[in-house]
């Protein structure tokens, strides 16, 4: 039941990268060019204090996955690049690559991850 309701909450990760992007302020004309660009840690500041508070680590995480994404490309060609799956893409990337090349990293990762599962299950179990 409860990996039911994880992949039914998943439509919450529409909302997340939504708040992601407007806190990063990546949709503004002036930052259209950024897209998954690294930005500046030392120095940037998120506008917003609420979103500030909700997410601290957000640049730290958005130039992670820039950095995936540079990784994949290098190693897959821009083929699968684009703005919808470009996420999604890099996460199964780096999820394979670290299963091949560091299998006792990927187990701890798989607990990592379906604690993550379980606790989002929960988390709308309760809201419910």
């Amino acid at each position: 039941m409860g990996y039911v309701i994880y992949v039914a909450s998943s439509f919450l990760d529409t909302w997340y990268d939504k708040i992601k992007r407007k806190a990063l302020e990546l949709d503004k004309e002036e930052n259209k060019e950024k897209g998954l660009k690294l930005l500046p840690v030392e120095g940037f500041k998120i506008k917003n204090p609420l979103l500030r508070f909700l997410f601290p680590h957000l640049v730290d995480t958005h130039n992670l996955i820039a950095k995936v994404v540079e990784l994949k490309n290098r190693d897959l060609g821009k083929d699968l690049d684009g703005y919808k799956h470009q996420t999604i893409d890099a996460y199964q990337y780096s999820f394979r690559r670290l299963m091949a090349q560091q299998p006792a990293m990927f187990v701890e990762v798989e607990r990592y991850y379906a604690t993550a599962r379980f606790f989002r299950s929960m988390t709308v179990t309760f809201f419910i």
